[in-house]
């Protein structure tokens, strides 16, 4: 299947909410248990509360003939705040090839380092790709304590 990356769309932001539910739901299954997944996304996201989030940052989206199935975002520090593929496409090279434009945007636009708060899901794959873990932490999300890894990729001068 050919996949395309392209820019966000306020129109993408329903699809990119339930992608982030399901992603978290169902692709996380083998590192967090229901309570976590269910405290880290207990509902799909208001679109337009997603819509504020998402404008804050550039946000990528992979797309082939089934639809989005991928999206990852940066801010203007570097910061990946968010990077999920539809869990069928998980393992797929969905997220890598968003990632690679990523930072190469986030090149062009001056950024010495990229760095973000990975899940276990996501660590490997940031690890793939140059990554080094700075510090393993406790994160909560509604009461509920979960681990995530603070990494990062220095990308420039």
């Amino acid at each position: 299947m050919a996949l395309h990356i392209r820019g966000y769309r306020e129109a993408d932001a329903e699809v990119l909410a339930n992608l982030f539910f399901d992603s978290v739901r169902q692709g996380t299954r083998k590192f967090y248990s229901k309570e976590q997944r269910e405290a880290w996304a207990p509902s799909v996201p208001d679109p337009d509360k997603f819509t504020s989030r998402l404008d804050k940052m550039t946000v990528l989206i992979a797309e082939d003939e089934t639809g989005v199935v991928g999206f990852m975002t940066v801010d203007a520090t570097g910061y990946i705040d968010l990077a999920f593929v539809r869990p069928d496409r998980i393992g797929t090279g969905v997220a890598s090839k968003i990632y690679r434009r990523i930072e190469k945007v986030s090149k062009e636009n001056g950024q010495a380092r990229l760095f973000s708060d990975a899940s276990e899901l996501a660590k490997p794959f940031f690890e793939k790709h140059g990554w080094t873990v700075c510090r393993t932490q406790q994160v909560e999300h509604r009461g509920v304590k979960m681990t995530n890894h603070r990494m990062e990729k220095r990308i420039g001068s």
